[in-house]
């Protein structure tokens, strides 16, 4: 394939390599900039339950976003709290599954049968989901932590100041393995985000496809593809939702855990207790944004075919 080093462009294949490694970290940013402060509202809304007494809860996304910041001390510092866990996540994990998707993508050869295509998109997906969730878990687990802090204002004292504080006093009171708390349940959930998006891009790609006049794609290709991505991101997000809020609501009653948390015994145990007192709708709650991060997940999907139709034109 194109991008084996030892081809006849291994040099210049390797250079695009990186070059591709460091356009999928840098794309990244501008978006995090942008969308973490409703991430962190999203994750606020997921797990109030476990850190705040019930007169103290958020009525929705919007309502967090109204007070967060104020209850949270003042400033923007509050909206980006496990900014900086977050960036090192994103930059790492951006090109990582790039990377790991163009790996796996070299060892399975294209089927022009749509449910073989359909099949074979979701598997390297999956695979690479998983991969990048099992490698990066302790990072995701402080992001965690630390959006779920909401101490320094109105609801007391902060627990920790930074992801490596996080590290330090959950080792300390709950030992290393308390940095894989719901691990498997971030692989699940990863997995099928992955699994899905690419599935159903990869799998409906080959649908429609026409060239322009320049011989690059054509404005109505790209536009389908648009369309196809961000319906894949969306679905893809509902899909993982409800393991990724029973994942944030376990992993905040790790010790130091906060007074109003539960005591989860794993994700399944969480996802039952949640359906059981709050209803199945709790598992979706700040779900709404996701329309709108939607379009980062249709850019990646997009920019992914981009980059590798040129490594594999610059190979042959």
């Amino acid at each position: 394939m194109a991008y084996s080093a030892g081809k006849a462009r291994g040099t210049g294949t390797t250079t695009d390599l990186v070059i591709g490694w460091c356009v999928a970290a840098a794309s990244a940013l501008p978006a995090l900039a942008v969308s973490f402060p409703f991430s962190r509202a999203i994750t606020i809304r997921q797990a109030q339950a476990e850190v705040l007494p019930a007169a103290a809860r958020y009525d929705g996304l919007w309502s967090v976003l109204r007070r967060v910041g104020r209850e949270g001390g003042g400033g923007l510092g509050p909206y980006y709290r496990g900014a900086g866990t977050a960036l090192l996540i994103t930059t790492t994990r951006a090109p990582l599954t790039f990377l790991l998707r163009l790996v796996v993508d070299n060892g399975v050869t294209p089927s022009p049968n749509m449910p073989l295509s359909l099949l074979s998109s979701t598997a390297t997906g999956a695979a690479v989901g998983a991969g990048a969730a099992l490698v990066l878990q302790p990072l995701q687990f402080a992001q965690t932590r630390l959006m779920l802090d909401m101490g320094g204002g109105a609801h007391g004292p902060r627990l920790f100041h930074n992801g490596l504080g996080v590290c330090r006093q959950v080792v300390a009171e709950a030992g290393p393995r308390a940095l894989w708390t719901g691990g498997l349940g971030t692989v699940a959930a990863m997995a099928l985000h992955r699994g899905v998006s690419v599935g159903l891009y990869g799998g409906f790609n080959g649908l429609y496809s026409g060239a322009g006049t320049d011989g690059g794609l054509a404005a109505s290709t790209l536009l389908f593809r648009f369309g196809l991505g961000y319906t894949a991101s969306v679905v893809a997000a509902a899909a993982a939702y409800p393991i990724e809020t029973a994942v944030a609501r376990y992993q905040v009653t790790v010790p130091p855990a906060p007074a109003a948390s539960a005591h989860h015994r794993g994700v399944l145990s969480c996802i039952r207790t949640v359906v059981a007192h709050e209803g199945v709708a709790a598992l979706w709650r700040g779900f709404s944004i996701k329309f709108g991060t939607g379009v980062a997940g249709a850019l990646g999907l997009i920019g992914y075919d981009m980059v590798k139709a040129n490594l594999r034109g610059n190979g042959s």
